[in-house]
């Protein structure tokens, strides 16, 4: 016996015979970012859109920046996971020059997601944090220091928002030996980072507590991230023990919500079955109900002189109701006072959590105001060699923040050290934004090479700032 599916089905085709060139040339080149040492470039080949990261111009050729782009290729090559970006290989791309090959992500990186508000919700926001720390983890577990974590470099892909982590150009580990030095973006960077040269897995957990924060996964991981941002020493070793921190607050809220659930089980249940006993006495009055109706009749005449006992008792009952209804009304009126006390204490918890504020931004100006680099950030220019000790200055402030934070008193309570660790790290990131800023206006008009001549034979004299 044989069937005609032609007869019964319909056949799947493309709805248009026109198909654009396979080539195993690149095409289709066009520039999508250009960043101080490389540009990205996006290309087709064989029908699949890849990323091309190449030299720029001016540091193309140059022996340093051709090794740095070769250590960043090994370490691609290296990775194998689902969140962090895939390399393909490395070639001479004509027309473009020696390129590292990438998967091309279509998505947006997370700082953009974040830009646009409530773009992510609460779930999604939790499940990117949870890809972001297993990419991690899998990076460190291979010594490597990824050193520039920021929403910038953490792509979404547009089909399921899954985490996709980019540009390892800072990244680092202890095989390797060329570009041994501070690196990554002030705002993320951990104190530490700006002045040592040996990559720690400890600087990313660092710049990951603060990716975790800007999320806004709940109240609930603020200790956890807290953590993130502690001094070295204090900090989270691995990202390992950060997920199982995270697993823990993740389990305790799960057993209150069983809790709460058996609860609300528990009293359905006690409804339930005194519903149940009460059919079940209905459907006993029902076989005994003609029993009872004689006697009844003869209860008639005992309700009717009960009745008549209520009604001569009615005043006196009256006035107990008014009496206790002026009880209710007094209990009522010590609850409301008990509210507005409670009310105005919490005005003045407050209250008290904005002055310790402003007294902290206070001691943090004054101490900016003590390193006096503002007021003498223009003698830059007569003594280049000092960069390193214009940083170190720089953040020196920002480890001031922390000292501070951590030798408040011990009856402060963690969300109130959060809102002033929080009000001084803003204003030191403008202060050190504006330092920065500056500093770099001025390096920018010395000449060609001396702002890196630390062993130049005629220094001007050393002049602290």
């Amino acid at each position: 016996m044989s069937t005609n599916l032609s007869d019964n089905t319909e056949s799947s085709a493309f709805l248009s015979d026109s198909f654009e060139d396979v080539t195993q040339q690149f095409t289709d080149v066009q520039e999508i970012a250009r960043r101080r040492y490389t540009r990205l470039l996006r290309a087709k080949r064989y029908g699949r859109w890849y990323v091309l990261k190449t030299l720029n111009d001016d540091t193309a050729g140059q022996t340093v920046y051709m090794q740095m782009q070769h250590k960043e290729l090994e370490l691609l090559m290296r990775m194998q996971h689902v969140n962090i970006v895939q390399g393909v290989g490395f070639e001479e791309v004509q027309g473009v020059g020696p390129s590292i090959i990438m998967e091309f992500v279509d998505g947006e990186n997370l700082q953009e997601c974040l830009d646009k508000g409530n773009v992510l919700t609460t779930a999604e926001r939790r499940r990117v944090a949870a890809e972001l720390c297993d990419a991690v983890a899998y990076m460190h577990s291979l010594g490597i220091v990824h050193r520039d974590l920021k929403p910038e470099n953490i792509m979404l892909t547009r089909n399921g928002r899954h985490v996709k982590l980019l540009d390892f150009g800072m990244a680092d580990t202890d095989a390797h030996a060329v570009f041994k030095q501070p690196a990554g973006t002030l705002r993320y960077m951990s104190p530490e980072q700006a002045q040592s040269a040996v990559a720690d897995i400890r600087n990313d957990i660092y710049s990951l507590g603060i990716v975790l924060d800007m999320l806004q996964i709940g109240k609930r991981y603020a200790g956890v991230i807290a953590k993130c941002l502690k001094p070295i020493d204090r900090r989270y070793r691995s990202v390992d023990d950060l997920k199982a921190d995270m697993q823990k607050v993740d389990s305790r809220t799960s057993r209150l919500r069983w809790v709460a659930l058996a609860a609300v089980m528990a009293t359905l249940l006690t409804v339930i079955g005194i519903q149940t006993l009460r059919l079940s006495s209905s459907q006993h009055s029902m076989s005994v109900l003609k029993d009872d109706i004689e006697a009844t009749r003869q209860q008639m005449q005992q309700q009717k002189k009960a009745f008549d006992d209520f009604h001569s008792s009615i005043d006196s009952s009256t006035a107990a109701a008014q009496q206790k209804l002026k009880a209710n009304i007094s209990t009522l009126s010590d609850s409301i006072l008990l509210l507005a006390d409670a009310n105005k204490r919490l005005h003045e918890e407050l209250g008290k959590t904005e002055s310790m504020k402003q007294q902290a931004l206070q001691a943090l100006h004054k101490e900016q105001a003590r390193t006096r680099i503002a007021s003498h950030l223009d003698t830059l220019s007569h003594w280049s060699y000092r960069w390193t000790d214009l940083s170190e200055r720089v953040m020196a402030v920002s480890r001031f923040v922390y000292d501070y934070v951590d030798k408040l008193p011990a009856a402060i309570g963690q969300q109130e050290r959060d809102i002033i660790r929080r009000a001084m790290l803003d204003d030191w990131q403008r202060w050190s934004s504006s330092i920065r800023t500056k500093a770099n206006s001025i390096r920018s008009k010395l000449p060609e090479g001396q702002e890196y001549d630390l062993n130049a034979k005629n220094k001007p004299p050393s002049q602290p700032l």
